[in-house]
């Protein structure tokens, strides 16, 4: 028997001034203030308000990515590894997450209003069986019988694309 492919998601979750989530804002909020903290350091006698100015002038200032990131680390833990927004044809949460990366996309220690940041989310593996009309059909295990042992119908979103496609080979004679 062949199955399709073990397959890994990317999820691009960005947040900005206008999230409306009290989760978003308030990543927004944290993640706005330690990056005005931590710019300091960077920013030469406050010449340079933009996250673009700190990083042409000092290329250091790359690392304030990993910095502002620890702002963001408690609410992502409140996720409990499963990735937001990401829903099955019935609307339930299912696609858990094994990693994560921060960015930011922009910011500026005077506007708020600028400030933007993005969370990629890295699925844990899970297997394609095919596909139904628009929706891929995902399962994460198999029983004894190689029958699935839950199935969830997942459209790919603005967003959402396939980050890793390893084929499975399933030899049934080997189980017997």
């Amino acid at each position: 028997m062949l199955l399709p492919a073990q397959i890994s998601f990317c999820y691009k979750k960005t947040i900005e001034a206008g999230c409306t989530l009290p989760w978003e804002k308030e990543v927004f909020a944290l993640t706005y203030q330690e990056f005005k903290m931590q710019a300091q350091y960077y920013a030469a006698t406050f010449r340079f308000y933009t996250f673009k100015e700190l990083l042409e002038q000092n290329k250091a200032a790359d690392k304030l990515h990993f910095l502002v990131s620890a702002a963001a680390i408690s609410h992502l833990k409140q996720l409990n590894n499963i990735i937001p927004d990401i829903c099955n044809n019935i609307g339930e949460q299912f696609l858990t997450f094994n990693q994560y990366r921060f960015v930011i996309n922009n910011s500026d220690i005077n506007q708020p209003a600028i400030h933007s940041v993005s969370i990629y989310f890295y699925s844990d593996p899970i297997f394609w069986l095919g596909n139904a009309g628009t929706f891929m059909l995902l399962t994460t295990a198999f029983d004894n019988d190689s029958v699935a042992k839950s199935t969830n119908l997942l459209q790919i979103i603005p967003n959402l694309q396939i980050n890793s496609f390893k084929k499975v080979f399933y030899d049934n004679e080997s189980n017997n």
